[in-house]
């Protein structure tokens, strides 16, 4: 079976388009397991609508969602900025994110897909990382909460329980692709795991400027953190029968992406949708093997 896992990464989401765009169109590639964290959830949601063969038609539907996002379709500044924070559960009101997934989500499709999806949220009481499947109810409000990026986004309630974006423990879910049964698996990254872009301190203040680049920090470190585990879980394969004779082929931008995460700009979508297809197209994925055949 072949996974695909697509990462956290706000605004940059366009890139894991671009790059599904040459790996699904022009190669052909068809996935089993569908697995996904913040913008990664709701990609990966979108293309799990689709039956088996249909996959280019999701990717369509995927590209056209993109194409007509914009900020305000994602979330709204509060009356007094970042101030309204101290009395609010975010420091953006989220609500047209959670409008836009319930509109171009529908679970019944996800279910009678016949791929399996999985979506990775973190809960505020007891830390716990779940991977939600697509037999969960509601699943538009557990991608909802994937993607509701910590502090900026509103956390969703369910179960009685705050849940927000699973980037706060994994950045990308690779581990669930491969206790799902796959060995071959395929993995988009939005960012550069050993890189942050360039940044200034320079007239920033603790908000929203150096929070937000500390949250960066931090996912950075996460998704460097979650690679290593992957290479040497597949360094050691052989030691693990389930893993044995796994494939990982991990895909991260060869360059600075435009805009930021906190940024949907058409234009940069646009330019970060290439980026994407180019790297694709110049084979520049890394790759894991495990150590048993």
């Amino acid at each position: 079976m072949r996974a695909l896992v697509l990462s956290g990464g706000g605004g940059h989401g366009a890139y894991q388009v671009g790059a599904l765009q040459y790996l699904i169109c022009d190669e052909g590639r068809e996935y089993d397991v569908i697995c996904g964290v913040s913008v990664g959830a709701i990609n990966a949601a979108c293309l799990a609508q689709y039956p088996v063969g249909q996959l280019k038609d999701g990717l369509i539907k995927l590209a056209a969602f993109w194409d007509n996002i914009t900020t305000r379709k994602v979330y709204r500044k509060r009356a007094f900025g970042m101030l309204s924070a101290m009395w609010s559960e975010s420091v953006f009101d989220s609500s047209p994110l959670e409008e836009l997934i319930s509109a171009n989500l529908d679970q019944d499709k996800v279910r009678a897909s016949g791929r399996k999806l999985r979506i990775g949220c973190v809960c505020w009481e007891t830390g716990e990382y779940r991977a939600v499947t697509e037999q969960e109810d509601k699943l538009d409000r557990w991608v909802i909460a994937s993607a509701s990026y910590p502090v900026f986004f509103k956390p969703v309630t369910i179960g009685g329980l705050q849940w927000s974006d699973g980037g706060m423990r994994h950045v990308t879910p690779i581990k669930e692709a491969l206790d799902a049964g796959c060995l071959e698996v395929d993995a988009i990254i939005c960012e550069d795991v050993d890189q942050l872009p360039p940044w200034s301190a320079q007239g920033k203040n603790a908000l929203p400027g150096y929070l937000e680049r500390f949250i960066s920090i931090i996912l950075k470190e996460l998704a460097h953190t979650d690679l290593e585990v992957v290479g040497v879980r597949n360094d050691y394969a052989k030691l693990i029968e389930k893993y044995a004779g796994a494939k990982l082929s991990v895909q991260e931008p060869s360059c600075e992406l435009a805009g930021s995460s906190l940024t949907f700009d058409a234009e940069d979508i646009a330019v970060n949708m290439v980026f994407g297809y180019e790297d694709a197209k110049a084979g520049k994925a890394t790759v894991y093997r495990g150590g048993a055949e």
